[in-house]
């Protein structure tokens, strides 16, 4: 009894790291939780297991417990142990214990029916439990978020696009720390309960301006933004098929992108280079950027060598700049129309620009020994992509390798852009390295193929340690450190 009560927990803990795992970033809730059930075989398949297991636990525990940690086995996401998932393991250890005192307290008989119900029930009521705590808990870090801006009143300047939000905020920080004590949201903070976490440990009273990147991913996903905060200027850096599958369709992307300018007091940011960014708001001023038309408030774009052409209403300079590639040049010229909103003189934001670097992960240069390193590994789209080839182009005297992925998410009207891209790869690479299957492969002519980005690494290391490489990193490998 003692050896079967300890392998029967084993296991349930074994299943609870594994749902675990996919559960940390769905935020607990239900919708979300249903319809990554809904999209992935893959889950289907684990609950299918799952399930299967309950009515087989009298009948042979041993073989079930370890076949299910055969099957974890190949799960290969980490758990990683936040607050969160500490009071979900909490919770699921109380309603575990529970199952522990049917066991001891009833006979065999009527334990296999409470059992068999109870285990159906278990991860449930767990995660239903979980819900209910963490949107409590979520509801009283509003309640408090809401208290500190109304005591300080800082400018609120709310950040949001398909692509770009974070290099776009840490521009902006540069821009205006001169000027203003500016706290914004950390790394790729863009969820609303990482936005209370910074408002609620790090907004202190001399914070005169608060920058929040705003992340959405779902219909009527701005509306909790919008609702809880009053944003005094609002951005819209580009809007693109980011987040297809749960938004549905692209129409409903650019409604909700757009939600934010429609509902900003002050100061709507409009890129000209989007016909999709508009704005439907008679309350606020607008100012414009591009990096295309001569129409918009502000325009950047590439001089000569390292230098930019930058217009700044009806000012034109010449600027050095450390920038790369032309998407984070839209960023650039969308940052200093933030800071002329806020009437930051230009001899003060062209001093500034030289400072300005990309984002690490996100087109990031950096060099070792003989090789230099273009490191696009956050995430990508086709145009920045297409951008990040370009600037491999430019190196010269260096072997151009790229090792990608490929886009992790698209959809089914993309094969044009795929062609495009697989073409400059042929054209511009000397050596292409994919990671698994992408789907563009069948377009690529000679290419290497690795299962993962470390494997990869390690054969550049082995073979081309004394060459000069030119490497791009290009898309989705967040987690990786280069060693």
């Amino acid at each position: 009894m003692i050896i079967y009560t300890i392998m029967l927990c084993a296991l349930q803990y074994v299943l609870f790291v594994d749902i675990s795992t996919s559960l940390q970033n769905q935020y607990y809730s239900i919708n979300r939780f249903f319809l990554l059930i809904k999209q992935s075989k893959k889950w289907v398949f684990k609950l299918a297991v799952i399930l299967l297991y309950i009515p087989l636990i009298e009948i042979n525990h041993f073989l079930c417990f370890w076949f299910c940690l055969y099957f974890v086995s190949f799960n290969k996401e980490k758990l990683v142990i936040t607050k969160r998932i500490i009071r979900h393991f909490i919770i699921f250890s109380v309603l575990l214990f529970v199952n522990f005192l049917l066991l001891v307290f009833f006979s065999l008989n009527k334990y296999v029916y409470l059992s068999f119900f109870y285990n159906i029930a278990l991860y449930w009521m767990s995660f239903a439990i979980s819900c209910l705590i963490e949107k409590l808990l979520q509801i009283r870090n509003i309640k408090k978020a809401k208290n500190k801006l109304k005591q300080y009143k800082p400018i609120i300047i709310g950040v949001t696009g398909s692509y770009g939000k974070t290099s776009c905020k840490n521009y902006l920080k540069t821009l205006l720390s001169s000027s203003f004590n500016v706290l914004m949201t950390p790394k790729s903070y863009n969820t609303l309960n990482g936005i209370l976490l910074t408002i609620n440990k790090q907004l202190a009273p001399y914070h005169e301006i608060l920058i929040i990147e705003i992340g959405v991913d779902k219909p009527n996903g701005m509306n909790k933004f919008v609702k809880h905060f009053s944003f005094d200027i609002g951005v819209v850096t580009c809007i693109g098929k980011q987040h297809l599958k749960t938004f549905g369709t692209f129409e409903k992307i650019v409604i909700e992108k757009n939600k934010l300018l429609q509902k900003c007091k002050k100061f709507a940011i409009v890129n000209l280079d989007d016909k999709n960014v508009n704005i439907n708001n008679n309350k606020c001023e607008v100012l414009s950027f591009s990096r295309l038309t001569n129409d918009a408030d502000v325009l950047v774009n590439q001089a000569e060598r390292n230098n930019l052409l930058i217009k700044i209403i009806n000012n034109t300079y010449i600027v050095e700049s450390n920038i790369i590639g032309k998407h984070n040049l839209s960023n650039l010229a969308c940052s200093i129309c933030v800071a002329k909103a806020l009437n930051i003189e230009d001899d003060k934001i062209i001093k500034l620009i030289p400072k300005i670097k990309n984002v690490d992960h996100r087109l990031s240069l950096s060099k070792r020994g003989n090789w230099i390193i273009l490191d696009d590994s956050y995430n990508s789209n086709y145009a920045g992509f297409k951008n990040a080839l370009e600037e491999l182009n430019k190196i010269e005297n260096h072997i151009k390798i790229i090792i990608t992925p490929g886009i992790i998410e698209k959809n089914k009207s993309t094969e044009k852009e795929e062609l495009l891209i697989a073409n400059m790869m042929n054209e511009i690479c000397d050596l292409i390295i994919l990671i698994k299957d992408p789907s563009f492969k069948k377009y690529i002519k000679n290419f290497l193929s690795f299962n993962d980005f470390l494997s990869a690494y390690s054969y550049l290391k082995e073979n081309y340690s004394n060459d000069k490489i030119a490497l791009l990193i290009e898309n989705d490998l967040p987690k990786i450190f280069l060693r």
